[in-house]
């Protein structure tokens, strides 16, 4: 029994009656999870078979009846229909879903009415109904053998409704051509398409089709919203876009038919109105951004070392430089992540992969095809250094300042992300990359508050490489650390006070903050250089004197301190001096970093 202790005859007997007591408890038991498994027990019992099919055809009846009516009615009905089925016997409906989608459509020539949205409707629920409805095991080896027959109808059916808009169906049933010029239906449609998707797709050549026409429809999507200035398809954007991202991203998918569906994507990905598409989100405040670029971000993340053995490809290697093109122009979308878009974070772990499967090609492929791929990697990472740099910028301190807590955190976690998606292009570019940032540094001159913001996201690139860059490194540190580099341009900031107002306090304290973690990160680099760290220490010491900057004082400190013991006798005055300043700042510096300078200075 479904219920525990319910006596399902007395039950039965109580509501044919009914008794009060039976109307009483109906309401109640209606509610519970099991309440359909309930009521075909009972029709399993005071049903024999003739009436069964019976209620059948009553069902489908009614469900045509009402397939111009209202939703809920409509709903309650297919939900009831599905129930029916699932729950009827293993051998009392055989190949029961090509056989209600034809009863259905007899049913409403039999009658004049359309069943389209009878249709649907109930394509829609059954796959709801299956998934929370406890079966036999002699149900579950019918139903396996029902979906994979119904299939190629189902999607037939599911695809037609969604080519409506704009005209766009050719040669498709009239009920459905008329369902898909609503929105509404479109859109539960899209929705019972990526439901069904969960069943598998038994073979490549039904699965590659209909990727192709939902990528297609994708296109239809995007000229329609390029040409209209509402959002009323912004739910058909959202289903469409989830179940063709649910197609790309399927792992077993990828494994068998890597070459078919890596093609396809990578041309429909080409064409122009993908980025037009991103370009016309971006001017609307990034409204759909997501959706419209979860296609991309999830064939990057599922078919990466499918892309990387496209760059050596002579047939493939131009779509692959647009995908990567494509990913670097999600990488830079614009705007400040966790203010005013939600993108950019997106493709981050796509760099991750990318640099993953790159260093796998490598020892795999020959010189020649390794050599290819190499190239095209610095290519594609040297923008992507661009776009990190960029996008880690803090947003104007104006901004910022009236940010709210969550805002802040938003772009804190993701700078976090970035600083790793640099470590990536570091392992990709090498010394290249080092050499660029420390070039644009010195370009800068001395460091200023006048151009704070990319001066302060050049020094957040160069702390996040620092444990990768090798303690030896011989050609673009020296430049960097040079002592004149140090006096005329790094420097001389930590010296300038904290005047003027919020902003401009604000901006300085991010440079001086940014400066001492450069320092910091590259601290086994001073071993050996004790004429630099008598300069370099005082310098740094300063900062115990402003709350906000303490933190990363004395972890720049402590690194310089426990990688250069010897060295730091040279500096021996700063040394003494460091003590003077973390005892002077008093309770600026909380006691323990108080306690680490000291630790540190000792040893």
């Amino acid at each position: 029994m479904a219920l525990e202790g319910f006596d399902l005859e007395s039950f039965a007997q109580a509501l044919s009656v009914p008794t009060q007591e039976a109307l009483a408890a109906l309401p109640e038991i209606q509610k519970r999870p099991e309440a359909w498994q309930l009521a075909f027990d009972l029709l399993a019992d005071t049903l024999d078979a003739e009436r069964q099919s019976a209620l059948r055809d009553e069902l489908i009846r009614l469900a045509v009846e009402n397939s111009g009516g209202a939703l809920n009615v409509l709903n309650k009905l297919s939900q009831a229909l599905a129930a029916y089925a699932l729950l009827m016997p293993a051998d009392a409906w055989d190949g029961f879903l090509n056989s209600v989608v034809t009863a259905l459509q007899k049913q409403a020539q039999n009658t004049g009415m359309s069943a389209g949205a009878a249709i649907v409707d109930f394509l829609e629920v059954f796959p709801e109904e299956l998934n929370r409805t406890a079966l036999a095991a002699a149900q579950q080896g019918r139903l396996v053998q029902d979906v994979k027959a119904a299939l190629p109808l189902v999607l037939q059916i599911l695809i037609s409704v969604v080519r409506g808009l704009e005209g766009s169906v050719r040669g498709g049933d009239a009920a459905f051509e008329q369902l898909g010029q609503s929105v509404v239906w479109r859109t539960r449609a899209w929705k019972a398409i990526q439901q069904w998707l969960q069943f598998g797709v038994p073979s490549d050549t039904l699965f590659v089709p209909l990727l192709d026409v939902c990528l297609q429809q994708l296109c239809v999507l995007a000229a329609h919203r390029l040409r209209s200035d509402g959002h009323d398809d912004d739910d058909e954007i959202q289903a469409a876009a989830a179940a063709a991202d649910d197609m790309v991203s399927n792992m077993k998918v990828a494994a068998k038919y890597s070459r078919s569906v890596g093609t396809l994507v990578l041309e429909h990905l080409g064409q122009k109105w993908v980025g037009q598409i991103l370009d016309h989100s971006a001017r609307d405040s990034g409204h759909d951004a997501r959706a419209w670029s979860a296609v991309a971000i999830s064939f990057g993340e599922t078919y990466t070392d499918f892309i990387v053995s496209g760059m050596a490809d002579a047939g493939l290697s131009e779509h692959v430089g647009a995908f990567l093109q494509l990913m670097v122009a999600l990488t830079r979308f614009p705007g400040h992540h966790g203010f005013d878009e939600d993108v950019s974070d997106q493709p981050l772990s796509f760099w991750y992969l990318l640099q993953e499967a790159l260093v796998d090609y490598e020892a795999e492929a020959e010189p020649g095809a390794a050599a290819a791929v190499a190239a095209a990697a610095r290519n594609t990472y040297a923008d992507v250094l661009r776009a990190l740099v960029a996008k880690s910028a803090f947003p104007a301190a104006a901004t910022w300042l009236a940010a709210d807590r969550d805002e802040r955190e938003r772009f804190a976690s993701y700078r976090r992300e970035v600083g790793d998606a640099l470590l990536n292009a570091y392992y990709v570019l090498r010394s290249d990359m080092l050499g660029a940032l420390v070039d644009e540094v010195h370009a800068l001159g001395a460091l200023t508050t006048a151009d704070w913001l990319h001066a302060e996201a050049l020094l957040f690139a160069l702390r996040s490489i620092g444990e990768a860059v090798p303690s030896d490194e011989a050609v673009h540190l020296p430049r960097l650390f040079a002592a004149d580099a140090l006096t005329q341009h790094l420097l001389p900031v930590l010296q300038v006070r904290a005047d003027g107002d919020r902003a401009s306090q604000w901006a300085l304290t991010s440079l001086k903050a940014g400066v001492i973690a450069v320092v910091g990160a590259y601290g086994d680099w001073w071993r050996g250089r004790g004429e630099l760290l008598a300069a370099v220490v005082p310098s740094v010491a300063t900062a115990l004197h402003e709350p906000a900057l303490v933190p990363t004082a004395v972890s720049a400190l402590r690194r310089i301190c426990d990688s250069c013991r010897d060295e730091l006798g040279v500096a021996a005055a700063s040394l003494v001096q460091l003590a003077c300043d973390v005892l002077g700042a008093g309770a600026a510096v909380p006691a323990r970093e108080q306690q680490r300078i000291f630790e540190a200075v000792a040893e």
